[in-house]
């Protein structure tokens, strides 16, 4: 089987892309793949890294913030929008495939668009409880429609088939125990481990208010902190030192946590953006946790991402224009003294996460196909 998959612009597309590609060669060595993305996006270098062939087209997001730069951005863009229809074209001759799929953003757009012209099966992945626009745009003319959960069904417009699959989330991050995991970081187990993180490049309001809450409880020796920065670490750490607080084994501070598998799996408690990839592993994982979504991502879906957990008990959540350290305080405090309470809140999350979502996805595309 030949198999064109259509992914970019950020980690949060490709991985899952990158996870169902895997899954389909492990299940025959002999389908073909092929991914399509964006010459300066992530995808350039993480796909040809995990052995696949990889060609590019070169089309940006339209800016809708009126400016002469804006203008002038979208009128560029216009032509390469065009121009990336006959290249999709060209792309879909020389590959033959017997089936597209796309994982959103907007180089996924004119390709599925294309695909479906001619009569080829095309599939879409949703990560977030709110679709992107591409996606959403597809909705109504793909052939199967697979969704991270049934949140996202009343804001599309499906013609066809849809599946709820759930998210695909790294190997790696599965096949470490929390006893392990800690053991590899030297953390005891009666300690109860604290994660928070930004996002890859970190992020202001969450280092402000991280910072105030270890000035606070830097003294509670039964609580390690993990906190990731991004790079404004040297500024989170002098003003920890501007209180008396000095990193030990208990305040961890890093720029980036490269053993982020580690940092997972060792924490009691997430302190997180709700971006799709963080929610499916906090799922995956069954972690209690307190989401801050971002505002500035498109369509505000990272509030949607955190609200299907809430609304199911399986996390808490703080818009960020309501965060501060009262806030943040009031929910970490029932977490860190009631047990039971926050293993449940990590059960109700793990409900959410579909454990056979690969093998879901890839029986799902093969039942189009036969259809």
């Amino acid at each position: 089987m030949n198999i064109i998959f259509v992914a970019g612009g950020t980690a949060g597309h490709l991985n899952p892309a990158l996870a169902l590609a895997q899954g389909f060669k492990k299940k025959d060595s002999a389908n073909k793949i092929l991914f399509v993305g964006t010459p300066d996006k992530i995808e350039s270098t993480k796909v040809p890294q995990a052995g696949f062939d990889f060609k590019s087209m070169q089309l940006d997001g339209f800016r809708r913030r009126l400016s002469f730069g804006n203008i002038l951005h979208n009128f560029i863009n216009l032509f390469r929008l065009i121009k990336a229809f006959f290249t999709s074209k060209k792309i879909i001759s020389d590959f033959n495939p017997d089936l597209v799929i796309g994982f959103g953003g907007y180089i996924s757009y004119p390709l599925l668009f294309v695909a479906n012209l001619m009569n080829i099966k095309t599939a879409i992945h949703e990560q977030n409880s709110f679709p992107g626009l591409a996606n959403k745009k597809l909705s109504n003319r793909v052939d199967l429609v697979m969704l991270t959960n049934s949140d996202c069904i009343e804001k599309m417009k499906i013609k066809n088939k849809v599946v709820i699959t759930g998210l695909p989330v790294r190997n790696n991050l599965l096949s470490i125990s929390k006893t392990k995991a800690r053991e590899k970081l030297n953390i005891t187990d009666d300690k109860i481990v604290i994660l928070s993180v930004g996002g890859s490049l970190g992020a202001t309001p969450i280092n402000n208010v991280i910072s105030e809450l270890i000035i606070e409880k830097f003294e509670d020796d039964s609580l390690v902190f993990l906190h990731s920065t991004g790079n404004r670490k040297n500024e989170f750490v002098e003003k920890l030192k501007d209180k008396n607080v000095k990193l030990s084994d208990n305040i961890r501070i890093y720029d980036y946590i490269d053993d982020m598998d580690l940092a997972m799996n060792a924490a009691d408690i997430v302190i997180s953006r709700s971006g799709a990839s963080s929610v499916a592993e906090i799922e995956a994982l069954s972690k209690a946790s307190i989401l801050i979504p971002s505002p500035y991502v498109a369509e505000n879906h990272q509030y949607f991402n955190a609200q299907t957990l809430e609304k199911r008990d399986g996390a808490f959540l703080i818009e960020e224009k309501k965060l501060n350290l009262d806030s943040l305080t009031q929910k970490l405090n029932i977490l860190i003294s009631d047990v039971d309470f926050r293993e449940k809140m990590g059960e109700n999350a793990n409900l959410l996460y579909n454990k056979n979502v690969i093998d879901d996805m890839i029986n799902s595309c093969e039942e189009i196909l036969r259809n």
